[in-house]
């Protein structure tokens, strides 16, 4: 017993044989599993060795070598067949937005087209005028839910100059052409008076009164056709409405009448961040330079080099000249996703140009070769496909006839068309 363990001092003896004990083995179980099978190969050759050479020390256990990290297998395959995961995405997902485009199915296909989801914020051109009242703004804000405590007014004329930012505002009990006529002529008995006013095609402001007034007076008055309108009297509005209602929450009442020329006051001599921190009513035609050099030139300046930015790519154009395109719907507060947002009547691009900020713009004419009026942003426009051989929509059927007692339509019939 002692010379086995003198010789082998890893080998316990037993009455069954051998026992290999203080052998070291790595923690991991594959490297244990090795270890048991190598050390039962041993006691097997050591227990079939005749007694005389039992006492030799066995072979030494070989080292595992160590390792390899897994990895994903370069490549797997898959049957060709249904159930295969290979082909699950051809027959669940479908052809990609890009195959049915180069395919032409996103141009032909109505469907697709008029229900298409259109993008609403996109880079717009920048209003820039030349001067202190070289353009106005003019529109309507609505304070019919609180006309009971203001002795019935139920609107605001809000006229806003462009360059220097001051506001007028005239209250009115109504919207009809001779009351908004009448503010209008208020406003103008000051010192100034604008060359061009810029509205919406509100009913208020297209009325033949208030076009023959601003005509006799030298005054052009031309209409936003887009979706933002008169967007500095838009902003304006959003600005007297929440002074308003911080005065109607700290006085705890809703009569404003006569406050509201000390608000409006109160925001011509508020410094604004647009005109370098001036108040519109320092500005006048004495200081006219510096205000355009500090609002257009200096101010671009600056934050190009605060940002640091690199020179923005020029973006291409996106449509051909004679490429049939639609106009999207103009967006209504609550418009459902899911309603047309493109119109059911194509045109067709007859110029395009790039604004002073290098933002592509076009302009469209329609299927009889007459103009439309404005300029459209590609976002505004998607591209179809139509020809003589296409199927127009029927918008309803304008007149029938019995024949052989059975109701069929003669060919009499109204298209779908929408008017620009």
């Amino acid at each position: 017993m002692s010379s086995t363990m003198d010789c082998c001092p890893n080998i316990l003896e037993t009455d069954s044989g051998p026992n290999y004990v203080g052998t070291h083995f790595s923690d991991s179980p594959a490297n244990f599993a090795f270890a048991l099978e190598s050390s039962q190969r041993h006691h097997d050759e050591y227990m079939t060795l005749p007694l005389p050479f039992r006492n030799i020390e066995p072979p030494p256990v070989p080292k595992r070598k160590p390792s390899t990290p897994w990895k994903y297998p370069d490549y797997v395959y898959y049957a060709e067949r249904l159930a295969s995961f290979k082909d699950w995405p051809k027959y669940l997902k479908g052809p990609s937005k890009r195959d049915l485009a180069r395919a032409g199915f996103v141009y032909t296909n109505d469907g697709f087209s008029l229900q298409k989801k259109r993008r609403k914020g996109f880079k717009r051109r920048r209003v820039i005028v030349q001067g202190i009242d070289y353009q106005w703004e003019a529109d309507l804000a609505d304070v019919q839910n609180i006309s009971k405590f203001n002795d019935g007014i139920n609107f605001l004329l809000i006229v806003v100059d462009i360059f220097s930012r001051f506001l007028w505002v005239r209250p009115l009990m109504n919207k009809r052409a001779t009351t908004v006529l009448d503010a209008f002529k208020d406003i103008l008995k000051g010192p100034r008076r604008p060359k061009s006013i810029r509205t919406d095609k509100g009913s208020e402001f297209t009325n033949k009164a208030l076009q023959q007034y601003f005509k006799k007076e030298k005054n052009k008055i031309f209409y936003a056709l887009n979706e933002t309108k008169a967007n500095y009297a838009e902003r304006y509005i959003q600005t007297l409405k929440k002074r308003l209602y911080r005065f109607f929450t700290h006085f705890q009442k809703y009569e404003y009448k006569d406050i509201l020329q000390d608000m409006v006051k109160s925001i011509n001599e508020t410094p604004h961040r647009s005109i370098n921190g001036r108040n519109p009513a320092s500005i006048t035609s004495k200081n006219e330079e510096e205000v355009r050099l500090d609002a257009y030139i200096a101010r671009r300046k600056e934050s190009k080099s605060k940002t640091k930015l690199k020179k923005p790519r020029r973006i291409p154009f996106r449509f051909k000249i004679g490429d049939q395109v639609r106009i999207t719907h103009l967006k209504r507060v609550f418009q459902r996703e899911y309603d047309q947002t493109y119109t059911e009547e194509v045109f067709i691009i007859r110029d395009r140009m790039r604004s002073q900020e290098g933002i592509p713009m076009y302009k469209l004419k329609d299927m009889m070769d007459d103009s439309i009026q404005g300029s459209f942003y590609a976002s505004e426009l998607q591209k179809v496909f139509k020809d003589e051989n296409t199927i127009w929509r029927i918008e309803k059927i304008v007149k029938k006839k019995k024949i052989s007692r059975k109701t069929r339509s003669t060919g009499s019939m109204a298209w779908m068309v929408i008017e620009i």
